[in-house]
């Protein structure tokens, strides 16, 4: 897989590679899970594990639990 459109350490460049690479990648993966099982909620269960294994493989697994934390108490804060 090819980063290099991705520059380091900007928004922009999270941005980028969030709308060009993992959301087509779990979109994908979401897809392919409904269409073996047909359970939305195994899919959504096998999409959200997967995500969780690649964070622990990129920052490790306290500071994705961390991160993970963090991002539930701003859901529950952001009424949007």
């Amino acid at each position: 897989m090819d980063f290099s459109m991705i520059e380091s350490g900007t928004s922009e460049g999270a941005s980028r590679l969030c709308q060009q690479i993992f959301l087509p990648a779990l979109q994908k993966a979401a897809s392919d899970a409904r269409a073996a099982d047909g359970n939305p909620s195994n899919a959504l269960n096998g999409v959200t594990m997967a995500f969780g294994e690649m964070l622990i493989a990129l920052i490790g697994r306290p500071a994705t639990v961390v991160l993970l934390r963090g991002f539930a108490d701003h859901l529950e804060r952001d009424p949007s």
